[in-house]
């Protein structure tokens, strides 16, 4: 496994955001987390990234304990992430922008460009980031996630923001990374989405995984139905 969580949890105060999860999620695999508004799963991945420090269990990354590790150290090892809320440096360039994503790893300019062509951003290199539609912003937000050469890549709700067409190319996105044996954690709303790039699904629930396995098998539990996804028609 790339990836494991052993009993991980995460409390605020008397709430417990995060309530003794377990995940497993093998090298190549695009894995979705979904879940409720308040399910505890932007909270779990920042407990996984090192942005928040848990209050128990353990974060294993390729064989190693890193429970205790720094975003920085994390992102050394190779987990890069984006954010619910977009983190760009407004300020900068689009290709600026991926060229500081690749800072960590001493990503080449050639490199960032052709991130920039596969996100297609290219004709928006020169730019500001501040400038880009919110859909773009998303996109430049994964490249320079990419530009890290991570070997895995968290997405927090990527589609946000994101049209029918630009969804549906994220989906091949997913996949074309897996094949290129990037490891991907996707949170997102988006149940389409989800079920249409994920290769296995874990749904959380008041801070607890209540169903894990393929698409289908978690669309098909009564428990995920009722926690989340609601009659056929809304699914």
């Amino acid at each position: 496994m790339l990836l494991e969580t052993h009993g991980l949890v995460k409390r605020f105060g008397g709430v417990v955001a995060v309530n003794a999860v377990d995940l497993a999620v093998t090298e190549g695999e695009v894995f979705g987390l979904i879940g409720p508004n308040g399910a505890g799963k932007t909270t779990l991945i920042n407990v996984i990234s090192g942005q928040l420090r848990s209050d128990g269990g353990t974060v294993h990354f390729a064989g190693a304990d890193v429970t205790r590790l720094r975003p920085d150290q994390l992102a050394r090892r190779g987990i890069a992430r984006t954010f619910q809320a977009i983190r760009l440096f407004k300020g900068l360039s689009v290709l600026e922008n991926v060229r500081l994503g690749g800072f960590v790893r001493g990503g080449s300019p050639q490199g960032a460009r052709a991130l920039l062509e596969r996100m297609g951003l290219a004709a928006r290199a020169s730019a500001l980031a501040g400038e880009l539609a919110y859909g773009d912003q998303r996109r430049l937000e994964i490249a320079r996630a990419l530009a890290a050469e991570p070997k895995l890549l968290i997405l927090d709700e990527p589609a946000a923001g994101m049209n029918p067409t630009e969804s549906a190319a994220l989906r091949v996105l997913l996949r074309s990374l897996g094949a290129e044996g990037i490891t991907t954690v996707l949170i997102e709303h988006d149940v389409r989405l989800v079920m249409g790039a994920c290769d296995r699904v874990a749904v959380l629930s008041f801070g607890r995984k209540i169903a894990q396995g393929t698409p289908a098998e978690v669309q098909g539990d009564p428990a995920v139905r009722d926690a989340y996804l609601g009659s056929d028609e809304d699914a």
